[in-house]
């Protein structure tokens, strides 16, 4: 099994990616808009404060869905993490997460770095999230401040989207032919749009996370929705930059050339993947 993530960093591609250009937007959110949030002022690493906002906003967003539907890599992350070291702590603590009332405090805070290990641990455990989670860190000041700012635009950002859409999706999960087994999940669906939240310094316009865009929609066009949602009306592909609060897009029509490309490539780095025995 192999994630996007891994699988587009592999794909050919020519300098600077397939989708290059794209469209862009600020949203101008008052005093929001003044806040420095920079990732050198934070203890915690990025990918650790990414998944606390991500997963905290859409727990607060759609409060009235059960926690575990919108936690979904929480719930099998601590499920996998008890099977493989017996630790009860964190079962209790997930259950905790599924009373907690929708409001959000320091202490749902300080309850999310725990989800967002878990949902770490899930998609590709590592040395650094079982060590944080056999050493839960107490939070700065800075790392309070930076999650609250975020997880406020998050919202922000969601309100808006949902006024422009017929439905909005915490989440979808795809995979390819089971043969093949790559898969991936992503942030936000809507009746016409993927969405991805990015938390990066620097512009997370790069060829790598177009391209997992990319990768995304044709695998949720022609592979396997396991949301069980249609795709044939998704037609944008978006980045939401929370820490410069800024929407990045583009539309597949204005693309369907490289589009065509990019599925060609992934048939292509398939077919060597499975020559050398390494999608497993």
């Amino acid at each position: 099994m192999q994630s996007v993530s891994q699988f587009v960093k592999h794909l050919d591609q020519p300098r600077g990616g397939y989708l290059k250009k794209h469209h862009e937007y600020q949203i101008s959110d008052s005093a929001l808009d003044e806040e420095i949030i920079s990732v050198n002022d934070e203890t915690l690493k990025p990918q650790i404060i990414d998944k606390i906002v991500s997963y905290l906003s859409k727990y607060l967003f759609f409060d009235d869905q059960p926690a575990q539907e919108i936690l979904q890599p929480v719930f099998l992350g601590a499920k996998k993490y008890y099977q493989d070291t017996k630790e009860t702590d964190v079962l209790d603590a997930i259950e905790k997460i599924k009373l907690e009332s929708r409001e959000i405090n320091l202490d749902l805070i300080d309850d999310f770095v725990i989800a967002a290990c878990l949902g770490n641990y899930y998609q590709k455990p590592c040395d650094y999230t079982v060590y944080m989670l056999n050493n839960l860190p107490q939070l700065s000041d800075n790392d309070y401040k930076h999650i609250l700012v975020m997880v406020e635009r998050c919202l922000n950002f969601l309100r808006i989207v949902k006024k422009h859409s017929d439905f909005l999706l915490a989440g979808y999960a795809i995979a390819s032919d089971p043969k093949y087994r790559l898969f991936d999940s992503g942030d936000l669906r809507t009746d016409n749009a993927i969405i991805d939240f990015k938390f990066y310094s620097k512009d997370p316009w790069n060829r790598y996370n177009s391209a997992k865009l990319a990768v995304d929609y044709l695998l949720g066009r022609y592979g396997i929705d396991t949301s069980g949602e249609e795709w044939q009306d998704v037609d944008t592909l978006v980045m939401f930059d929370v820490r410069h609060n800024k929407v990045k897009y583009v539309n597949v029509e204005e693309y369907k050339n490289e589009i065509q490309q990019i599925m060609q490539s992934i048939q292509k780095q398939i077919q060597v993947q499975l020559m050398t025995n390494t999608v497993m």
